[in-house]
């Protein structure tokens, strides 16, 4: 699925504005996976460990997402930077590690994931 996220601002806040193309999501057959996208989110607007999505609307062209901002990116990325650096340090994967064991249980409290 191709997509860009950019970096937009109002007067006095930053959004993130992910975009994807309908006629690619439409020709990589990836229809099922935006909505179940847009409903996770949707979904998980209790929950602060996950980017919360503030609004989702389309033109002829596009979809869009706006989302609150996460200021360091996503941790696929922070995992490919480090990845050429010194691994991470143990009190970092402890951290990194309980924060995404409380969005899972989160996710399966909400019936969103199923956790055994």
């Amino acid at each position: 699925m191709n997509g860009a996220v950019y970096l937009v601002k109002t007067q006095k806040h930053y959004f993130a504005m992910k975009v994807l193309r309908k006629n690619v999501v439409l020709e990589g057959q990836d229809v099922a996976y935006v909505m179940l996208e847009r409903d996770i989110l949707v979904d998980s607007q209790k929950s602060p460990f996950i980017v919360q999505l503030l609004y989702s609307f389309q033109n002829a062209e596009r979809l869009f997402f706006l989302m609150e901002v996460a200021q360091g990116g996503n941790f696929y990325r922070l995992l490919q930077r480090q990845a050429s650096h010194s691994p991470f340090s143990y009190n970092r994967i402890q951290f990194h590690s309980g924060e995404i064991v409380c969005a899972l249980e989160y996710l399966h409290h909400e019936r969103i994931v199923r956790i055994e």
